[in-house]
């Protein structure tokens, strides 16, 4: 097994873990806060922690979604070009894509930082285990990116060079 797909199999799983315990986590709480709020016995930190675990399944998402290939993008005119054209500009795409992810990292984890000494209303967690999310899920999704596009660039040499993939 080649380093690329050892990678891509640890993201795989850890992306779809965190999604599932998320969203696990959110339901059970938002399920026990109903009954509690009928006997005046409100969970008052329970909303907060569903807020911040949307925010970061929202975030880890966003790789799940280049992995699956279900990102909103303009299907309708790109099935009319070209086979290789269209690898070209998915290629092409994916870059572009990579350098605005990788652009966010460092300003996100600058600004993450700065949130250490900021605590939550009702958690009083830092700040920064929120915003620490957006960093990593791009990193992430550059990741998932990267080898989504060596995976392109090799077909579309193996396709020119004439070989069954």
């Amino acid at each position: 097994m080649n380093k690329s797909n050892k990678i891509l199999r640890i993201i795989d799983s850890l992306d779809e873990y965190v999604i599932a315990v998320g969203i696990a986590l959110i339901t059970f709480m938002v399920t026990v806060q109903i009954p509690l709020r009928f006997f005046d016995m409100p969970l008052i930190w329970s909303e907060e922690l569903a807020r911040y675990l949307f925010v970061w399944i929202t975030l880890i998402g966003i790789g799940y979604g280049v992995k699956k290939q279900i990102h909103v993008r303009m299907e309708f005119f790109f099935h009319f070009l070209p086979k290789k054209l269209q690898d070209i500009l998915s290629i092409i795409l994916n870059f572009i894509a990579i350098f605005s992810f990788l652009y966010i990292v460092p300003s996100s984890f600058s600004f993450a930082v700065s949130q250490t000494n900021i605590l939550s209303a009702a958690l009083q967690m830092p700040m920064f285990f929120l915003i620490i999310f957006v960093p990593i899920s791009m990193v992430l999704v550059v990741i998932r990116l990267l080898i989504e596009t060596v995976q392109l660039i090799k077909r579309f040499y193996a396709e020119l060079r004439g070989e069954n993939i």
